[in-house]
């Protein structure tokens, strides 16, 4: 028993120190509202030595101002081992599902259809209020991010002008699914998406989905999923 609850407790310390995942390559989109730049991801570079950032906005077909904007950097200064987000172009818009209850789907298959720098449109079931997210990291349950400052105008009237922790039931369409879901309208964390007025990510519960703190369902989230079903 004391072997086990060090071992417990030696997985939650490593996982404290796990970044939240990000990988290069996908395939995602930027928009634009009220002539202000909302940067999503494309990818994350990591400069190699003898990188300069014009070959990299080559490489990826940014523009040199839009990549040197995108990172906050005031010089084409960059470093070995460096960092850079790629901002993308163009951002598809909001679906419209008309799903009145979503697919009662575990997490262990969300996770493969809901990927990383995935886009989503989530429906608030009480309100019927409907914003744009991506995913940008969490294993065991989704972390995602408003698109844009309209986006996280709406999530925050949905909860009454205040960030709250509070889960709601909701549908999240996703690559042709509908899936039962409940979100939390807290920002925490650090976020990628930039001018979204949004500081962090939030969290999405599925079926199954996991509380990083503890790997413990969390009861109020997986009630609200199940409301998201139709099954309570």
């Amino acid at each position: 028993m004391k072997f086990r609850k060090i071992l417990y407790l030696l997985i939650i310390v490593l996982m404290a120190g796990v970044p939240r995942p990000l990988f290069a390559e996908e395939t995602v989109a930027a928009a634009e509202v009220d002539h202000q730049h909302q940067y999503v991801v494309k990818a994350i570079h990591i400069v190699k030595k003898g990188e300069s950032l014009w070959s990299i906005s080559r490489h990826y077909g940014v523009e040199l101002e839009k990549l040197m904007e995108a990172n906050d950097l005031t010089s084409d200064t960059i470093f070995p081992r460096q960092k850079l987000v790629i901002p993308a172009e163009n951002v598809p818009e909001a679906g419209n599902s008309q799903a009145k209850e979503g697919e009662f789907i575990h997490w262990n298959q969300v996770q493969n259809m809901f990927r990383l720098f995935d886009f989503a449109t989530v429906t608030d079931m009480e309100t019927g209020l409907t914003f744009r997210v991506q995913r940008t990291g969490g294993r065991f349950h989704a972390d995602v991010e408003p698109v844009s400052q309209d986006d996280t105008a709406i999530i925050k009237k949905i909860y009454n002008g205040q960030w709250s922790w509070s889960p709601r039931a909701a549908l999240v369409a996703v690559n042709g699914h509908t899936i039962a879901a409940s979100i939390s309208g807290m920002p925490h964390g650090r976020g990628v998406i930039k001018h979204n007025d949004f500081p962090g990510y939030m969290c999405i519960h599925f079926r199954g989905s996991l509380k990083t703190s503890d790997l413990k369902e969390d009861l109020e989230h997986q009630k609200m999923v199940r409301k998201a079903a139709g099954l309570d």
